[in-house]
């Protein structure tokens, strides 16, 4: 029986690999394709229904077949990222921040300094990637 990292077993399963993630992608591509009509009479219903319920100041529209509302979802941009954190110090304000580490700020903390700032739990999740051989590795085929 041959061993999983025998040359000719890994290259066999990177090929594979390589096929299903190439058709995964072809259909994602075509889903994509196939989605764009619906897409647009989607946002086409999306605007009548802003347009009826600006124009009738409701905040719900319900019929026999459904409800249409509202949804909102909120976002805070910042413009001024010194500002505000200035603002947050000086009047302690510390609500106004999520509280998150930067995972990429943490990695390099924990790589200079040797050691996990106090009260983080950084993670690293790993995936299995493959790519299709660059023209290098192409040209030493024919040799």
């Amino acid at each position: 029986m041959a061993e999983p990292t025998e040359e000719g077993v890994v290259a066999k399963r990177t090929a594979q690999y390589l096929a299903i993630k190439a058709k995964l992608k072809e259909m994602d591509d075509e889903n994509e394709k196939n989605k764009k009509p619906l897409q647009e009479i989607k946002e086409l219903l999306e605007g009548y229904f802003e347009q009826v319920l600006t124009q009738t100041g409701v905040k719900t529209l319900v019929s026999k077949t459904g409800t249409v509302h509202w949804n909102h979802r909120h976002s805070c941009p910042l413009e001024d990222p010194q500002a505000f954190m200035d603002f947050v110090i000086k009047y302690n304000q510390f609500d106004l921040l999520d509280r998150r580490a930067n995972p990429t700020a943490v990695r390099a903390y924990c790589k200079e300094h040797g050691v996990i700032p106090p009260g983080a739990n950084p993670k690293t999740i790993r995936t299995i990637g493959a790519r299709v051989p660059g023209a290098k590795a192409k040209a030493g085929e024919d040799e």
